[in-house]
């Protein structure tokens, strides 16, 4: 995602060429939206050359844009959170539900 497809002072995604080719506005927690503050707080410290115009980023500056990277963040989290990741298209009990 790009930096101008998110907001956190709001609260949204701007999700594009999303399902059917629309774009769509999907709201976010305040909790979420403070953790994603957090993450600005600390990603725009980083010694990096070139500002990027994504908002996830690697260490180096360059952007995450890999799904599977992102799913393997969320299973880890799952893990540290002790909740057991028992495979593709299982929901968490609790979570968007």
């Amino acid at each position: 995602m790009k930096n101008n497809e998110i907001n956190v002072d709001e609260g949204y995604l701007c999700v594009k060429d999303s399902k059917n080719g629309k774009e769509r506005i999907i709201p976010i927690s305040d909790s979420l939206s403070e953790v994603l503050k957090d993450y600005l707080k600390h990603r725009d410290l980083l010694p990096i050359v070139k500002k990027s115009e994504y908002f996830f980023i690697k260490l180096d500056g360059m952007p995450i844009k890999c799904a599977v990277s992102v799913r393997n963040w969320f299973i880890q989290g799952l893990e540290k959170a002790g909740i057991n990741y028992v495979g593709k298209h299982t929901r968490v009990p609790g979570f968007m539900t």
